[in-house]
């Protein structure tokens, strides 16, 4: 028993509060547990910590889609709220000064956007703090900017509305993921990402993806302007134009 409360404190000093507020919140009691299930709680914990600060999935995205139809209400829904400042306009140039293509300023947006925005895990976990962010989109991406931290929504809204700024057409694409598979699961949106029209034509991305399956410092170059061929085994869009295989899509 010395032992493990000794580990406990160890731990504590590590991870800081975390734990501390977590065995809180279960209201335990160390005096009246058992080793076995001392030890158990406090490997629990220390996967809580360490999975919510440095691990996140991809797939079962909370917030992903925000609804047109159906806005999100809080208790304080009836108060009018401040309309968020975006000035999305002089960060978009800032981010393309000195490029002179659409291809370059689309890719420089990319690059931006996946170094400078982490995965966000705290909104992922927080349901109100996601019934306070996921209001709509510009609220997403003022949040998601101030922040610097994002979902998969925030990063696309947020793709989308730079590449507007500077004249580019993109669009946010919402669907479900599946690792590697081939048949397409069944269940509701869990995901976003986006879609770009350059020299021609629509490309994929996903910032996102990109993020995780590499890093802020160093993205995952693979998940922009993907084939759509390879893009589609793993991402399933709920509006079907954009697999981009069989048909194209007019601007």
């Amino acid at each position: 028993m010395v032992i493990c409360g000794r580990y406990i404190k160890k731990c504590s000093e590590i991870f800081g509060i975390k734990i501390a507020l977590i065995l809180k919140k279960l209201n335990l009691r160390f005096y009246s547990m058992r080793i076995p299930s001392l030890f158990r709680i406090t490997t629990l914990c220390l996967s809580l910590c360490i999975g919510g600060t440095f691990g996140f999935t991809c797939s079962a995205q909370v917030g992903a889609v925000i609804s047109k139809n159906k806005p999100i209400r809080t208790k304080n829904s009836k108060k009018k709220a401040s309309k968020p400042t975006l000035d999305t306009k002089s960060l978009a140039l800032k981010i393309t000064r000195g490029k002179t293509s659409e291809a370059a300023k689309a890719e420089a947006i990319f690059l931006w956007l996946a170094t400078h925005i982490s995965y966000d895990n705290e909104l992922r976990l927080n349901k109100s703090l996601q019934q306070k962010i996921y209001t709509s989109e510009e609220n997403v991406m003022h949040h998601a900017l101030q922040r610097k931290k994002a979902l998969c929504g925030g990063y696309a809204f947020l793709y989308k509305q730079l590449c507007a700024e500077v004249g580019i057409k993109a669009s946010v694409i919402h669907g479900t993921t599946q690792k590697y598979q081939a048949t397409p699961p069944k269940n509701t949106p869990d995901h976003t990402w986006n879609g770009v029209y350059l020299n021609g034509r629509w490309h994929l991305l996903d910032i996102t993806w990109a993020v995780s399956h590499g890093s802020l410092k160093n993205p995952q170059r693979f998940w922009y302007l993907t084939n759509p061929s390879d893009f589609m085994k793993t991402h399933f869009p709920k509006e079907q134009k954009w697999r981009l295989i069989s048909k194209s899509i007019s601007k």
